[in-house]
């Protein structure tokens, strides 16, 4: 009893989030088991293979290793590199949920409850800088319900916002107390943000660099001003600094060296490189398309329901882009201003306000490093090179790009900068409510400033939930065959792979599709890529394929889909066809042996 009443403030917080969060994506909180919250693609993937892990436990298999896709070779999931660094710690929480529920149901749990864990973990970096809990609460709000965390809430990585705000709320925990067990979860909070998204440990590595030099360039700044400087942190010795870094160090790569090392160790080629990383490896050009835009940050969401129209009328424009997805980077303009006006607070009055010149000094250093980061993750998320007048002028993004070529959406970085201004919004807020004739009106203030946020950051999407159940009726006829039937869908498409994969989840028989690039079973699937080609016939009787399903509605070229479709319902047995069940726009051949 003793421990709720002492944190009864942050259960409530993580209630009301909860609860906000369910509101903004209802009526997903009444579908939880059969619809998934605006549908992306990517999302179809996860969901699949947190079924097969699921499906593996069940019948015994190792779910490294599937065994009913791209058949008859399979895919080893250990040598995949999209599904393992970060992507498979990410997905534990769904996969044991999985395992107690479905997949669909371990998704939306999880999506929505990284709204109160982001918005609680951003009003403890507050709280512990600013010293004011109403504060703090306007900056988890804006924090959590921001745009881009709905746009990417499809991403179960990507919707991982929450270890950003911790990693950094002990970043300044270590410089401010110097202690060990500091220093320990400072690293564990680094781990878990790298393992939810590489993207994420990447922005942080950033983060951390800024925070270093950011200290340096302080101290060296005032003693060339030779200015008094007021230590708020502890004096010790530059070995108890390095120790205290190293264990840091340490202790993210301990966490971290479970999930990183056996793929690492799986793409060693002989001679020593990882030449896998090279097919991950993005030329500068392409950074183009997913980096952000001034007008990003600016306007309100495209899924706004009262500006969203305005917004829209910019998608495709030179000063906006056209991935809306990636775009929906709207600080808010409330959050805006309310940082400016810290900025200007304090740049004016400083530390004529504050009677401890301790806390001053450490105000005035958490201000301007949330200042400092802010320009930083800003200038990140641009694009690296920007022509003036002839001349190239490279942004700091630029020269990193050489060393990491493989992070391409660098438009994510606007969730560093929604960090950055949530903290400066709640010294602002807190500075405002240290007004006498204000102070009186706390609550009312918080509320109303609560409501303006939430209302700029109205997100509402055009299929705001989508029901995964299949419609097609030929997955459940599949389903009621054989447990060792085998099949292979048409057309053989890489956008249409992730849509049968998701589908089997139906009918749980095994697939020719579905092969990764680079595979000998990729190199299968290409031969056989023509269902007219007299050579596919015999491949897939020496694969042993049991029915043939032709979709010729998913045909993307019109001109392809018209010609399988006449030459196959034509004459079939011209091409070793056999009929077997029609179902519409939709036809299951055997094959003639």
């Amino acid at each position: 009893m003793n421990l709720f009443n002492k944190f009864k403030f942050e259960a409530v917080i993580f209630i009301l989030f909860f609860i906000l969060a369910s509101i903004f994506t209802f009526p997903l909180i009444l579908n939880m088991h059969t619809s998934i919250y605006d549908y992306q693609g990517d999302l179809m993937e996860t969901l699949w293979y947190a079924w097969w892990v699921k499906y593996a436990w069940q019948h015994d298999l190792d779910c490294q290793f599937v065994s009913i896709v791209a058949c008859p070779y399979g895919i080893d999931l250990s040598r995949d590199i999209a599904k393992n660094i970060g992507l498979q710690f990410a997905n534990y929480p769904l996969l044991l949920l999985t395992l107690m529920q479905n997949e669909i149901f371990a998704y939306n749990f999880i999506m929505l409850v990284t709204f109160p864990i982001a918005g609680l973990a951003m009003y403890l970096l507050a709280v512990y800088l600013t010293r004011n809990k109403w504060a703090s609460f306007v900056a988890g709000l804006a924090y959590a319900f921001c745009p881009y965390h709905f746009a990417h809430a499809s991403h179960i990585t990507l919707a991982n916002i929450q270890w950003m705000p911790l990693f950094i709320l002990f970043l300044f925990k270590l410089h401010k107390e110097r202690t060990y067990s500091n220093a320990v979860l400072c690293g564990l909070f680094f781990a878990l943000t790298l393992l939810s998204d590489t993207y994420y440990g990447y922005f942080m590595l950033v983060a951390a660099a800024t925070f270093f030099i950011f200290m340096l360039a302080r101290k060296f700044f005032r003693k060339i001003k030779k200015l008094h400087e007021i230590n708020f942190t502890p004096q010790v010795g530059i070995i108890k600094n390095i120790s205290l870094l190293c264990v840091t160090v340490f202790t993210a790569c301990v966490v971290c060296f479970p999930y990183i090392f056996p793929i690492l160790n799986s793409y060693l080629s002989n001679d020593g490189k990882l030449s896998i990383l090279k097919s991950y490896e993005r030329n500068i050009k392409e950074l183009k398309e997913p980096s952000a835009t001034v007008l990003n940050y600016l306007l309100p969401s495209p899924n706004h329901p009262l500006f969203g129209a305005f917004t829209s009328s910019f998608e495709g424009s030179l000063f906006y882009g056209e991935n809306y997805q990636e775009y929906n980077l709207f600080l808010g303009f409330f959050v805006i201003i309310m940082s400016i006006y810290t900025h200007r607070l304090w740049r004016n009055s400083k530390k004529a306000e504050i009677a401890d010149a301790k806390k001053s000094e450490e105000m005035d250093f958490s201000i301007k490093f949330f200042i400092a980061l802010a320009v930083v993750a800003f200038s990140f998320s641009l694009y690296p090179v920007y022509n003036l007048f002839g001349m190239e002028i490279h942004l700091p993004s630029s020269f990193i790009y050489n060393i990491v070529p493989f992070f391409r959406s660098i438009g994510r970085f606007g969730i560093v900068l929604m960090l950055a201004l949530s903290v400066l919004t709640a010294f602002g807020i807190r500075f405002l409510l240290e007004i006498d004739r204000i102070a009186k009106l706390k609550k009312v203030l918080v509320i109303m400033f609560s409501v303006i946020i939430l209302f700029e950051f109205l997100y509402i999407p055009p299929n705001k939930i989508a029901n995964t159940a299949p419609t097609e009726e030929v997955y459940f006829w599949l389903k009621e065959q054989p447990a060792e039937t085998l099949i292979v869908e048409y057309p053989i498409e890489e956008d249409d792979t992730v849509i049968y994969l998701f589908n089997q989840r139906v009918h749980q028989k095994k697939l020719v599709n579905g092969a990764p690039k680079g595979t000998e079973a990729y190199s299968t699937n290409e031969k056989i890529r023509d269902i007219l080609n007299p050579q596919t016939k015999n491949i897939l009787n020496k694969l042993d394929v049991s029915y043939v399903v032709i979709h010729f509605s998913k045909y993307s070229q019109q001109s392809e889909r018209e010609n399988v479709k006449a030459m196959l319902l034509k004459s079939p047995e011209s091409y070793s066809l056999i009929e077997e069940k029609d179902f519409g726009d939709t036809k299951v051949y055997r094959i003639k042996k």
